[in-house]
């Protein structure tokens, strides 16, 4: 089945689904045809049955996501999440093929209840960055997509770009702003270097809740982009097919001075990766 990209794309933003989400589904749908099929999206979960079922045809979807109480995505998809409803992922194995779309929440590395090789597709959409134990994850994955599925990822902004502190401490203090943190900031400074720098224009308190955000808390795996193709080999994968997105040229003095504090690491370039694991 060959999709109309401009289809697809009109129909993602009557649908409010992301530009990205839409970037993303595009890359998918130009190589992957999704009718008929059985698709795990790991993360995500918002995407809406308009376009999974008018669209792509599929025949089961299920979504393994993290979704905190009182989260953005609750508050603004509120509709969404309750037509289609969200049940724990230690209740899996029960609800399987019980519903064309099940939500599940928690997360993948703990998706033991699922079946082995039911899926025939495995997405995920701006997530693998987030994942912290990502051999578990990608073993589980590995087991839950059928011989000859594909696994697809499109995640950024990853801890080797300009921006991938991916930090969002208020609407003034996050990697969507411009200049808020210094490019490359996260891989040049040290967290009191940073502190220092960001206290005399956002003040103690939010540079304190910045330099905890981008050193210490969990919310990304602070991987290079190529520990992603590292950890994708250690998997056991017989074909990686990865490439970066949205690349923005390094000056080569500040390609330099990141190989030299990183030994080891080249790609600074790459706000994202992609990749079909097989």
């Amino acid at each position: 089945m060959v999709y109309d990209d401009e289809v697809l794309q009109n129909l993602c933003a009557t649908l409010g689904v992301a530009a990205y989400q839409g970037q993303a589904l595009s890359q998918l749908l130009a190589r992957v045809d999704l009718k008929g099929k059985r698709v795990l999206e790991v993360g995500g979960s918002n995407l809406p049955r308009e376009l999974i079922f008018d669209l792509f045809d599929v025949k089961e979807w299920v979504s393994i996501d993290i979704i905190a109480e009182g989260s953005y995505q609750l508050l603004q998809q509120s509709t969404h999440y309750q037509r289609e409803g969200i049940e724990p992922l230690n209740k899996a194995s029960s609800l399987i093929g019980t519903k064309d779309y099940l939500i599940l929440d928690g997360a993948i590395e703990f998706a033991g209840g699922l079946p082995t090789g039911y899926f025939d597709v495995i997405l995920s959409i701006t997530s693998f960055e987030h994942i912290l134990a990502l051999p578990s994850a990608l073993s589980q994955m590995k087991r839950l997509v059928e011989p000859a599925g594909v696994i697809y990822t499109y995640h950024g902004p990853i801890w080797s770009s300009y921006c991938g502190h991916h930090i969002w401490v208020d609407s003034e203090i996050n990697f969507n702003v411009p200049d808020a943190i210094p490019e490359f900031g996260h891989l040049l400074y040290s967290p009191p270097e940073m502190f220092d720098l960001l206290r005399k224009t956002f003040g103690d308190r939010r540079a304190e809740q910045a330099v905890l955000q981008i050193y210490h808390q969990p919310r990304v795996n602070r991987l290079f982009y190529e520990d992603y193709l590292y950890y994708f080999k250690l998997a056991g994968f017989s074909e990686i097919e990865a490439a970066p997105y949205a690349r923005r040229e390094v000056q080569t003095d500040l390609q330099a001075r990141l190989q030299t504090l990183h030994p080891g690491y080249r790609v600074f370039d790459a706000y994202g990766m992609s990749a079909f694991l097989r």
